[in-house]
């Protein structure tokens, strides 16, 4: 690969970043505007650098059962490959893109936090 080849594939990997960062604030400001009308919400935040290697993008806080991670994703080829590598994590996994309304992105977000709730009191109730 010649320079001018790799200097684009690295600006070609610098906007993907930026693209996957927007799409992640974008996430994160629906949760915040939309979900304070939920009983069971506390708060939402971004991931910790060490929740972050882990796959977590956002960690929404309820008031009820702890804990629902989100995984934002720009395509549903990459949401399919994390979920294949992570299969037993229990991740609101979306496919967000930067330029989408928060509206739009509210109404993906809210069924997969209400799915992964589900399974965590589904697996509570398996051990008790």
């Amino acid at each position: 690969m010649n320079n001018q080849a790799v200097f684009a594939d690295r600006r070609l990997g610098h906007v993907e970043l930026a693209k996957g960062k927007k799409a992640e604030e974008r996430t994160f400001e629906a949760i915040l505007k939309f979900a304070y009308g939920l009983d069971w919400f506390k708060t939402v935040r971004f991931a910790t650098k060490e929740e972050d290697t882990r796959g977590i993008d956002l960690v929404v806080e309820t008031r009820d059962i702890g804990s629902l991670y989100v995984q934002v994703k720009s395509s549903w080829v990459a949401a399919t490959r994390f979920k294949n590598h992570h299969p037993r994590m229990v991740v609101a996994v979306l496919v967000i893109h930067f330029y989408e309304y928060e509206e739009v992105v509210w109404k993906k977000v809210l069924p997969k936090l209400l799915e992964v709730r589900q399974e965590i009191f589904r697996r509570r109730n398996q051990q008790n």
